[in-house]
């Protein structure tokens, strides 16, 4: 378990609570009731600083992060009086987390094991900028596909099948090989193709493969494309198969049971239990108080327009928001603790 990390502690693997971010900064504490005085004397209290540009990394063009980035900007520059947030494009999680910490973004959209293993970085000197948490957003779940004229319903069906994993050591490679060790499985029995994009789809179409693993949020393009590519059924993983995975590593405590819901895919018509993790949106330490915590305000109003730009965005909920694996940004711990105060 992870019990304590830094000087916060929380009784759950990798969660900072806010209760944990206020009760150890009593001088938040009083900033945070001086702050509720002043919003009630006068607008000027909750009026975000000077105009000014931000970047965020969303990942990749067509990724949901892309779509619901773009959809936080425009809320953003609506109701954020003088901002404009700016869009960069990453390969994913693990280049965001980088373009945060390089300083070259102010916010972005990197998965909660990423996000840990950035702030035990920066805990023990090998990171120059500080990462916080806004909030969390959406899961991103592990996809076995297989063939459905295979009639395949379990992993241990997989064996002596070829599978398409994507890259060597990405993300699907590393969740596929802790999937088969769960079931006393192996590369040795299971047959990995390191493929991705259309060449992924392509070995799905003509044969070569009878299963593709993807990790990602729902309706990604290269889900689209693999669906769209032949006829497949999702493949369930079992409970204790996913409680022995989280077990294996300190890392894997972010490793979550994740349910996809019927109907998310062409001929589902149940739900499908698996593995992921959570999305979070995260920034560095040095952006304001109050610009975070309109930010964060903006984030969980505009949910409605969000989910027009992708369905993803309909797991994002404010009594998550606050359940990071790191700490919260202040801005951000105001605005829960504020939430939590008014009930």
């Amino acid at each position: 378990m992870v019990a304590r990390v830094g000087s916060l502690v929380d009784a759950s693997p990798g969660r900072f609570s806010v209760r944990d971010t206020v009760i150890r900064r009593p001088g938040f504490v009083v900033c945070l009731f001086a702050c509720g005085i002043a919003a009630g004397c006068g607008k000027s209290a909750a009026t975000p600083p000077a105009p000014r540009d931000l970047t965020i990394a969303v990942g990749y063009q067509g990724s949901v992060g892309n779509d619901i980035g773009q959809a936080l900007a425009l809320s953003s520059k609506t109701d954020i009086q003088g901002l404009r947030i700016q869009k960069q494009f990453t390969q994913g999680v693990d280049e965001s987390l980088a373009a945060l910490q390089a300083g070259t973004a102010d916010l972005g959209f990197v998965d909660s094991e990423g996000a840990y293993v950035g702030y035990r970085q920066e805990q023990s000197g090998r990171s120059a900028r500080k990462i916080r948490a806004v909030a969390v957003l959406y899961p991103t779940a592990v996809h076995v596909f297989a063939k459905r004229a295979l009639n395949i319903r379990s992993i241990e069906q997989l064996r002596g099948r070829a599978v398409v994993v994507g890259q060597r050591d990405d993300y699907p490679d590393r969740a596929m090989r802790l999937i088969l060790a769960s079931y006393n499985l192996s590369y040795a029995t299971v047959h990995p193709i390191f493929v991705t994009g259309p060449d992924a789809a392509d070995a799905i179409r003509n044969g070569s493969a009878a299963a593709i693993v993807l990790y990602a949020s729902y309706r990604t393009r290269p889900i689209i494309e693999a669906t769209e590519a032949a006829d497949l059924d999702l493949v369930p993983l079992g409970h204790a198969n996913i409680a022995q995975i989280q077990g294996t590593s300190e890392r894997n405590h972010f490793v979550k049971t994740i349910v996809i819901p019927r109907g998310m895919y062409s001929g589902q018509d149940h739900d499908i239990l698996t593995m992921g993790d959570e999305i979070l949106l995260l920034c560095h330490s040095d952006l304001e108080d109050s610009l975070v915590y309109a930010l964060t305000k903006t984030l969980f109003e505009s949910v409605p327009s969000l989910l027009r730009q992708h369905p993803a965005a309909a797991r994002i909920d404010i009594e998550r928001g606050p359940r990071t694996s790191v700490p919260l940004h202040p801005g951000a711990a105001r605005y829960y603790r504020e939430r939590e105060l008014s009930r």
